[in-house]
């Protein structure tokens, strides 16, 4: 694995998941203590926030969280990072880092890059061309497989129809553990997320997925997965 240089914040902190308590804020227990932590990612999580697990945090002062979560711990898997704020600092230090064979010839990119009344992550710029790319966290994990969604996601959709109607794009999965091996859309989950990405790598976008590893309060590259559309 190869360490990146991506910023996740300083003084991680080991704490206990206790509870959740809306889609954004978790209660936790740090040295004994009861606090408020803000929970960035608001998908369902049900496999993941389960009270008594290990939680890694860091300081974030507000009126109402005294914590961010970063990562939890899931029996059978290890740390799994837990925080898409930070996936754009991840993605773009894969970029820079020139770690993915498809990314190593891009001469500049752009994050956040304005489409219609649409925000895409990314907009890369190679030599004769320029692509879009749209990055998905991925945390829902069965075995060696994670899917995505973990919930419906209309926002998503909305994604992938965009990407295939500016071709070439990519749509870039961050799948957080080292050790999976495939990822596949949940088309039980989200029939027209499906649907659209079918749709989409017909039309000429290029999923990928990545894969990274959290510890030790830092994040590695771990190489890439397999993406299977059914």
């Amino acid at each position: 694995m190869i360490k990146l240089n991506a910023d996740i914040g300083k003084n991680h902190t080991q704490g206990t998941f206790i509870k959740r308590i809306n889609r954004f804020v978790a209660e936790v227990e740090v040295n004994g203590k009861r606090y408020h932590a803000h929970l960035h990612d608001s998908g369902r999580l049900g496999e993941l926030l389960i009270p008594g697990k290990p939680i890694m945090l860091i300081p974030h002062k507000s009126p109402k969280t005294d914590f961010k979560v970063i990562a939890i711990h899931r029996d059978g898997y290890g740390w799994i990072l837990l925080n898409s704020g930070m996936h754009r600092r991840i993605i773009e230090a894969i970029l820079r880092q020139k770690l993915v064979e498809e990314f190593r010839e891009i001469e500049e990119f752009r994050a956040e890059y304005k489409v219609g009344s649409h925000r895409i992550d990314f907009l890369l710029t190679f030599k004769d061309y320029q692509a879009l790319m749209e990055v998905k966290g991925c945390t829902l994990f069965e075995g060696k497989t994670c899917l995505f969604p973990d919930a419906p996601t209309k926002r998503g959709a909305d994604h992938v129809k965009l990407l295939a109607q500016h071709t070439p794009s990519f749509l870039t999965f961050l799948v957080c553990h080292q050790d999976i091996e495939t990822v596949k859309p949940n088309c039980k989950e989200d029939a027209i997320f499906c649907k659209n990405l079918k749709e989409a790598v017909k039309a000429g976008v290029k999923p990928i997925a990545v894969k990274i590893s959290y510890h030790g309060g830092h994040v590695y590259y771990a190489g890439k997965a397999h993406v299977e559309i059914p």
